[in-house]
């Protein structure tokens, strides 16, 4: 009784901006997730966190695109499971890559 549901913050929210000109992209996304629990009795407790991503990409022609992306910029820890071991989520994480969109 007046127990949380599992992983479901209380408080979560996202943010984020996204700019475009005729060959480049650029973006950032911040995500807020607020203290949750892991488990249906509420015994292990998940810390909050905040990520930010960045992604950069040109438009090097018709339907071809390169980009850069960073994800956990700051390189926060964020706690995704505690039953009963901590497990984290993914560290900062770099990709690049070419998009190639078939018409």
């Amino acid at each position: 009784m007046g127990l949380r549901v599992p992983q479901v913050p209380r408080v979560q929210a996202s943010a984020g901006f996204r700019g475009t000109w005729p060959r480049l992209l650029a973006a950032v996304e911040w995500r807020f997730i607020g203290h949750q629990f892991d488990d249906d009795r509420n015994a292990f407790a998940l810390d909050r966190s905040s990520i930010a991503d960045l992604k950069a990409a040109w438009r090097a022609g018709r339907g071809i695109e390169v980009f850069a992306a960073i994800e956990n910029a700051f390189d926060e820890e964020q706690d995704v499971g505690r039953t009963p071991l901590r497990t984290i989520g993914l560290p900062r994480t770099f990709r690049v890559g070419i998009r190639w969109e078939l018409r």
